[in-house]
């Protein structure tokens, strides 16, 4: 595929996108684009590991703060923003860098989405509590039985998904997986993902030591803020990790020595999938900061980038 190029950095989270992606930005003169589905939210900032107002200086990041936790955000909204930018850097003569751990925001640039379908949200109602009465295992079998395909694909308890699949099949009558092949616009650029990755072991610490800073440092104050404004926990970004068990605990639902444990386990099982999903995706460049240095993987990031771009 010709075109200009766009890097992709992806990875789990908590390891390590933010500090590497910013040093690797700077030197190619370079903005961020962010890819993920948290950050999007306005006053959900300890929880979703922002980057700080700091790094935001050093660098210039876009889809960040846009939307508040109760308005709705499609990955179609995200697409047309991220390539909005990706137009404007390329333009300028920049190469775009998109960071984050979406896997379906990050599909939508490097694969595409399917066009002309609509959502219906009265079938994705019964479609949950179909799975909250069934259970994931026979949500999953729902899609097997309509798009096999498809269906290789998705993580079993990855419901959104997996509904979304299902939905398709409901409003056209064909499997997503056809759809993907024969509607899917093409993309007007080459991307060059770098996939972060780290031992298991050390992920799995580093998430802990990052949930304890959240809760040391705000973080039960910004939910309480949030509860206060009418951001209740039955919103979808008030359900993700550390914000739900905060939530949980001020509204008197789960005891104060649960909140980190749950929030930890949460969080691992979410980058285990992530994980998962990232040893199925053939990325250009693959690196274990386990075993490198940042200043090693900052270098071979640039070599591996600067060859791309001479060498399309």
């Amino acid at each position: 595929m010709g075109g200009p190029l766009v890097v992709v950095i992806q990875g789990p989270t908590a390891v390590g996108k933010t500090d590497l992606s910013i040093p690797l930005a700077e030197e190619l003169g370079t903005e961020i684009i962010s890819a993920d589905s948290m950050q999007i939210y306005r006053h959900m900032d300890i929880g979703t590991a922002k980057p700080t107002p700091e790094q935001r200086r050093r660098v210039t990041h876009h889809i960040i703060d846009v939307v508040d936790p109760d308005e709705r955000f499609t990955v179609a909204d995200f697409k047309r923003l991220a390539e909005r930018e990706i137009e404007r850097l390329v333009a300028e003569g920049k190469i775009p860098v998109v960071v984050g751990g979406t896997r379906l925001y990050i599909w939508s640039l490097t694969r595409g989405l399917v066009t002309g379908v609509d959502a219906d949200f009265e079938f994705r109602r019964k479609m949950m509590e179909e799975a909250e009465k069934w259970g994931s295992r026979w949500l999953h079998q729902q899609l097997r039985k309509v798009d096999p395909e498809r269906a290789e694909e998705p993580d079993p308890h990855d419901w959104r998904r997996i509904i979304r699949a299902l939905e398709v099949y409901h409003l056209t009558g064909q499997p997503m997986s056809k759809l993907l092949k024969e509607r899917t616009k093409p993309l007007p650029y080459r991307t060059f993902r770098i996939s972060l990755v780290r031992q298991r072991e050390e992920l799995r610490r580093r998430i802990a030591e990052r949930a304890k800073w959240m809760l040391e440092n705000g973080l039960l104050d910004e939910v309480k803020w949030l509860l206060d404004h009418g951001y209740g926990p039955d919103l979808n970004p008030m359900r993700s990790h550390g914000y739900l068990e905060c939530a949980q605990y001020l509204l008197g639902q789960l005891p104060w020595e649960e909140v980190f444990p749950r929030m930890e386990r949460r969080t691992w099982r979410h980058a285990r999938k992530q994980l998962s999903w990232l040893e199925r995706d053939h990325s250009e460049l693959t690196i274990n900061l386990t075993e490198e240095a940042p200043e090693v993987a900052l270098r071979r990031m640039l070599e591996a980038i600067h060859r791309a771009v001479e060498d399309p």
